[in-house]
């Protein structure tokens, strides 16, 4: 497969994960609706089943696609007027909510927002004490480890530092 055919099966792809069907895609793309629709279905295949996925890989692949939703309704409310730029911007309203909702679901913003106070410093409180035992040269892998273990988020949803840098606590509070 070469770099354009790389690209048209992305873009084929990609198109029809934001809700287009084969047939808009053939057109799109200069295609015949057979090769979109094979395109589609070598894609869907090379995709890993959900019971092979992680939970925070799904969520992820999910919000990648409410942050599209909102990308192409915002075009649609900069572009539009009246009743369909209101109805573009009521749809990005909900699918911003939306994607805040998947947040809270996964541990990382609390259900009740007036506790947010509470789980940013008890972060920073945890940041601070791996920093003073780095400075003691005490600070241990083990220790290391203890510590997400104990602080995770939603029960194990954010993993260790080895397994994924954006992970543990240092990844919740981003100064």
């Amino acid at each position: 497969m070469n770099k354009n055919d790389h690209e048209l099966e992305h873009d084929v792809y990609g198109i029809w994960l934001r809700g287009a069907r084969p047939e808009t895609a053939a057109k799109l793309f200069g295609i015949s609706v057979e090769q979109a629709s094979e395109i589609i279905r070598r894609a869907v295949a090379r995709q890993p089943s959900p019971e092979n996925q992680s939970p925070v890989d799904i969520i992820r692949e999910h919000l990648a696609r409410v942050d599209s939703a909102i990308e192409e309704l915002g075009l649609i409310a900069s572009k539009e007027k009246d009743l369909v730029h209101i109805r573009a911007i009521e749809g990005r309203y909900n699918a911003l909510k939306h994607k805040f909702e998947v947040y809270q679901a996964m541990g990382v913003l609390p259900a009740d927002l007036g506790q947010m106070g509470i789980v940013y410093n008890g972060v920073k409180t945890a940041n601070r004490l791996i920093d003073v035992l780095e400075e003691h040269d005490v600070l241990t892998e083990e220790i290391l480890e203890a510590m997400e273990q104990a602080l995770s988020v939603g029960r194990g949803i954010i993993g260790s530092q080895d397994e994924d840098p954006q992970a543990g606590p240092r990844a919740l509070v981003r100064e």
